[in-house]
């Protein structure tokens, strides 16, 4: 199922599990270049580990990268 990556519900969710000094500013920088970015939840992670990871294809700005299922709409 296609998702939709929100910067703001990844921020919110490392604050709160009390990790945001893990927020720097290259690593918000990465994190904000990803909001609204289409996620997919079937990938490799997701169906052969069963994780809970949805994939965020290559674009020109960023890698293809993995992202919690959780920071998705």
């Amino acid at each position: 199922m296609m998702l939709t990556f929100r910067a703001k519900k990844m921020i919110d969710r490392i604050e709160r599990e009390g990790r945001g000094d893990l927020l720097d500013p290259e690593t918000l920088a990465f994190i904000n270049s990803l909001d609204g970015e289409p996620a997919n939840d079937y990938n490799w992670q997701s169906v052969t580990h069963g994780e809970p990871v949805a994939l965020i294809g290559a674009t020109e700005k960023h890698e293809a990268t993995y992202v919690n299922v959780v920071d998705c709409d």
